[in-house]
């Protein structure tokens, strides 16, 4: 669920920070965009499409450890369309994916209205991006023939949630556990025999210990 909110607070962000002009269509998508998806899609360019690609365990050391810290990595298509050319359509798309960059490093969740309290609401701490985020030109043959440009950025960010997940282990009322007795600790050592010499033994000593508890 953590990743999901996140997502919805990249997607709101996103389109609150970029104007109709830069990004007539701003929304969620299912997964990773290509050529191949331009034909089934309906959108309107310049298009910012958001998703989440998946998630690993939080790095040692990194913003958010625990059991239920994770990096989530998200990614933002960003698609243009401009009838000149295919160098047009490049250098549009380009600087509309370097201006989605520059915003997502400002971007830090819960330090900023109304993202931190949406995130809060469903007990969950993020993160503002883990490094810088990551851009690549995704151009084909199926792009160009949509007349179209594509550009690819992900990133990674930490979320936690602050809600245990799963059901709750089973509470047993105080008065209900037996009350301890007495605890029996025996040692025992057994130390090698023989003749009495200077060199220090070859057979180590070996020491056990028997724990007895006693309840009623």
């Amino acid at each position: 669920m953590s990743a999901t909110v996140l997502l919805d607070q990249a997607v709101a962000f996103m389109r609150a920070s970029l104007s109709k002009q830069q990004a007539v269509t701003v929304r969620k998508y299912a997964g990773e965009f290509s050529g191949a998806e331009m034909k089934h899609v309906s959108y309107t360019c310049p298009a910012v499409l958001l998703t989440v690609l998946g998630w690993k365990a939080a790095a040692p050391g990194g913003r958010m450890t625990g059991r239920h810290a994770r990096d989530v990595r998200l990614a933002a298509f960003v698609v243009c369309k401009n009838a000149k050319d295919r160098e047009a359509r490049m250098a549009e798309a380009m600087a509309l994916a370097e201006e989605v960059s520059v915003l997502l490093r400002q971007w830090g969740p819960m330090a900023q209205e109304p993202y931190a309290g949406a995130l809060n609401a469903k007990g969950i701490t993020a993160s503002g991006l883990n490094d810088e985020p990551s851009c690549e030109n995704l151009y084909n043959r199926a792009v160009d023939e949509q007349g179209q440009a594509l550009w690819l950025i992900d990133w990674y960010q930490s979320v936690k949630s602050n809600i245990p997940i799963g059901p709750a282990r089973p509470v047993v009322p105080y008065e209900l556990l037996p009350n301890l007795v007495a605890v029996d600790i025996e040692d025992t050592t057994h130390v090698a025999q023989g003749p009495v010499t200077t060199e220090l033994p070859q057979t180590p000593i070996t020491v056990t210990e028997k724990v007895s508890f006693t309840t009623p």
